[in-house]
């Protein structure tokens, strides 16, 4: 059985959620989504059927002219919420301590 695709509609809310919340000067969320399938057989039959759907979430924050990322697999609000959190204190550290 094949499950849908998140979609275009879903995703671009959940992206758009994500980014009512940020408090960085420019946040660019990015989603890929992709679905992999194996199947395997043994003596002429199915053996194993896997279907698998991967979701990231590229996060690229910038904070007084500083850039930073962050990734997260999962979609809930409160885990791109915390990737976003990651991000801005990744760039402000650098903002602070210039390499």
């Amino acid at each position: 059985m094949s499950l849908p695709l998140l979609g275009r509609d879903r995703a671009l809310t959940i992206l758009e959620d994500a980014l009512k919340g940020s408090p960085a000067d420019q946040t660019e969320l990015t989603m890929l989504t992709e679905r992999t399938a194996v199947t395997r057989y043994a003596n002429n039959e199915i053996h194993q059927n896997v279907l698998k759907e991967n979701n990231k979430v590229d996060v690229r924050v910038v904070v007084i002219g500083a850039v930073a990322r962050s990734q997260q697999m999962s979609l809930s609000p409160a885990d791109l919420a915390t990737s976003n959190d990651d991000a801005i204190a990744s760039d402000r550290l650098l903002y602070t301590n210039p390499p």
